[in-house]
């Protein structure tokens, strides 16, 4: 049997890094080897970093499924899913090859399943390769609100442009609106 080759039409190189850090605050230690440490966590805080970047080799250029974007639920929480891009001179959002994003989270149970969260997301996506330029951050702040489940945290999070993209159009209006609500399952980091 032999293996067929596969000539896609565009080559790229893509490199990514990614950290994620978290400290958790008890008010008070258990003898109790049976409960974990973390389920006595009052307070948590964590904070996410990523970066990337795809290279096209040989003046190919990257396909739009495979450029990068932020924004949304999982984002910068702010904006929503795929709002923070490169823009086309017409307003359209068109996908970079460089990406940097932080986000930092302030975590409190409030009651058994339920939870508060006070967050700020940062980042933004750039056309070149490597184009990453630290003073054209967007930022975010906003809170949410968490509920245990088995299958993972229902969360609901509210977040506010510091920032807004000018020209950015949304179904091909002008987008104003500074605020956005997230309704997910999972942690946003």
């Amino acid at each position: 049997m032999r293996a067929a080759a596969i000539n896609w039409p565009f080559t790229w190189n893509r490199l990514a890094t990614c950290f994620l850090e978290l400290s958790t605050f008890a008010p008070h230690r258990s003898t109790d080897a049976t409960i974990s440490p973390s389920a006595l966590a009052v307070w948590s805080w964590l904070h996410g970093f990523s970066s990337a970047s795809i290279d096209p080799i040989g003046g190919s250029t990257v396909p739009l499924p495979r450029r990068y974007f932020l924004g949304g639920s999982s984002g910068v929480r702010g904006w929503s899913r795929y709002e923070i891009s490169p823009l086309s001179e017409s307003g359209v959002l068109i996908g970079g090859n460089s990406l940097f994003a932080l986000s930092t989270e302030l975590r409190a149970r409030i009651r058994r399943n339920l939870g508060a969260v006070a967050f700020l997301d940062s980042g933004n996506v750039w056309a070149d390769t490597w184009g990453i330029n630290l003073r054209d951050l967007r930022y975010a702040i906003g809170s949410g609100l968490r509920y245990q489940t088995p299958v993972g945290p229902i969360r609901f999070d509210f977040g506010y442009q510091l920032n807004p993209i000018p020209g950015l159009l949304v179904d091909g209006e002008p987008q104003s609106r500074r605020w956005r609500m997230h309704f997910s399952i999972g942690q946003a980091f």
